[in-house]
């Protein structure tokens, strides 16, 4: 859950930075300059998203392999007197 908030959080962030001038346009702002968003900017904002994607898809695919490559255990109960008695009922 975590990895997919921050992945949605940081695509909204990309959002209002890229809409930041057109907003500055149509809603008055207080002081200073919208933020700009250049090339570098971009960039580094696709590569971020791209990163959680990843990490996020890894999570979530990687334990279904997972599941699927490692065979469920299932402990029986020792039982007999002895250490004889109990390695012949966990052979049988």
């Amino acid at each position: 859950m975590a990895l997919e908030k921050q992945f949605a959080r940081k695509l909204d962030a990309l959002w209002r930075r890229r809409t930041a001038s057109l907003r500055a346009t149509v809603i008055p702002r207080g002081v200073g300059q919208p933020p700009k968003f250049t090339r570098q900017v971009r960039e580094g904002f696709i590569n971020d998203l791209l990163d959680d994607a990843t990490a996020l898809l890894l999570k979530k695919h990687g334990r279904e392999e997972f599941n699927k490559v490692v065979v469920a255990r299932r402990l029986k109960q020792m039982k007999g007197y002895g250490l004889l008695k109990r390695a012949e009922n966990l052979l049988d």
